[in-house]
């Protein structure tokens, strides 16, 4: 316990002293704080200030759609919180030679119409033990850190796109230990100087889900999925699962191929993302769909009842007992229909009343 000095000190300065790692620890108070409303780049998708991730498999178009995003910036494409469209942004990429750069990544966002002059590629090279010449690079996680420090602090973008996160991670993405110094220089960058919006990448694991510390959620402004749609696999769908004040949401993101002539003339078909439109498949749907072999119709049907039959009846919800037996009337088990209630993102509120059970409501976003 505090001594009667001690507890007068405490009490004279709650603030303490800068520590040697950085750390303050304050007591604040409301007249301390000027509150602000969140700002977006890409509403609700993309928030400002902060660390957003995206996490899918390989060949779910995680990349192709971060440059379709990134693209979009450039242009003034992007909407914000208020339906406006944000001005042309500068867009720093940041990624590790997986896709070939001068093959794939150039290309993609020529074809999808980047402003050359508004974005740039964190290159990491070094010189070739052989002969010399300049070859990817694959520096530890603390050099890759001081290189993109200098680099947004001269530059000074507004958008930065990491891909993969794991580029700032040494150790197991699986230890919030590990994790936890490239979320702080994460936002740290999305704080440097001015707000500016982050996304970083992420891979799932063979099971289908995120591989990583749960911290990478609770840290970041909004948490998304991304999975090639079974239903259209020219297609994929990226689903929200956690954003600032917004409930879970899916879009479509449509991609095609078209041909592209290289400054050596050669021609060759490129993959990319032609545009975005609100989806009702979820990735959890999705999940759901592989996972037990269901029929992907079937799935969506019982989404589609649930939605109905919960946004005919208004904000005020529909008890549980009443849900089940209705959808027993249309062939859906009591299992079915829960499983659709997580997907479409409902949610159950029990009522106080004794014995009233409690109340299937469906997100305010999707009302009928």
């Amino acid at each position: 316990m505090l001594d009667q000095k001690s507890a007068g000190a405490a009490h004279e300065s709650p603030e303490a002293a800068d520590r040697s790692d950085g750390l303050v620890f304050k007591l604040e108070s409301r007249a301390d704080v000027h509150v602000t409303s969140l700002c977006y780049i890409m509403y609700p998708w993309l928030v400002k200030g902060g660390l957003n991730v995206l996490s899918g498999a390989g060949g779910s178009r995680k990349t192709m759609w971060a440059l379709f995003v990134l693209a979009q910036a450039t242009r003034g494409l992007l909407k914000d919180e208020n339906g406006d469209r944000v001005p042309p942004m500068k867009v720093l990429y940041v990624h590790q030679y997986e896709d070939v750069p001068e093959s794939i990544i150039y290309p993609r966002l020529d074809m999808m119409h980047a402003d050359s002059s508004k974005y740039r590629l964190f290159s990491m090279k070094q010189r070739s033990p052989i002969d010399g010449s300049l070859i990817p690079a694959y520096p530890q996680a603390e050099e890759i850190k001081k290189g993109l420090e200098k680099a947004v602090l001269e530059w000074d973008p507004d958008f930065i796109i990491i891909d993969p996160i794991t580029l700032l991670i040494d150790g197991d993405t699986n230890s919030r230990k590990d994790v936890q110094p490239a979320l702080v220089f994460c936002n740290a960058l999305a704080q440097a100087r001015r707000p500016r919006a982050i996304l970083g990448i992420h891979h799932w694991n063979k099971a289908g889900i995120f591989s990583g510390s749960q911290k990478f959620e609770d840290t970041s402004r909004s948490f998304m999925d991304i999975a090639v749609d079974p239903t259209k696999p020219e297609s994929s769908i990226v689903t929200i699962g956690k954003a600032n004040n917004n409930g879970k949401r899916s879009m479509r993101i449509i991609s095609v191929t078209r041909p592209y002539t290289y400054d050596d003339g050669n021609v060759r078909d490129i993959q990319i993302i032609e545009g975005m439109e609100d989806s009702e498949l979820t990735v959890d749907a999705i999940r759901q769909i592989r996972a037990s072999g269901d029929d992907t119709d079937d799935v969506l049907e019982q989404d589609a009842w649930l939605r109905d039959y919960l946004g005919s009846h208004g904000r005020n919800g529909v008890p549980r007992k009443q849900v089940i037996e209705e959808g027993a009337k249309n062939g859906f088990s009591e299992s079915q229909l829960k499983h659709a209630m997580n997907r479409i993102g409902g949610k159950s509120q029990r009522v106080r009343k004794a014995g009233a059970g409690c109340l299937w409501v469906l997100p305010q976003r999707q009302e009928s």
